[in-house]
């Protein structure tokens, strides 16, 4: 799993506090092509991408990154556990 996506989940929450759309959605394209190239990708990791998909537009109307930040969070957890760094243990526990 390449590093950037953790890049791309940062920029994506950057980009709804801006309220920079096109950039949110090019994030959120690059998390999503990662994520459904991914073998290991589970159906909670699905189910949290899915859901930023239907309400990433929902949070630009409210001005909210609070939607989907949970999600984006508990995504990027998720992912960290089953990824190791250059040491071979998992970037979190």
């Amino acid at each position: 799993m390449p590093n950037a996506i953790f890049e791309d989940f940062d920029g994506l929450i950057k980009s709804v506090l801006t309220g920079d759309q096109d950039s949110a959605w090019k994030y959120f394209g690059s998390i999503q092509l990662i994520l459904e190239l991914d073998p290991r990708l589970s159906n909670h990791e699905s189910e949290a991408l899915t859901y930023i998909d239907y309400n990433l537009a929902e949070a630009f109307k409210q001005k909210s990154p609070h939607i989907i930040s949970p999600r984006i969070t508990g995504l990027r957890h998720s992912i960290e556990r089953r990824t190791t760094g250059i040491d071979g243990f998992p970037l979190r526990k």
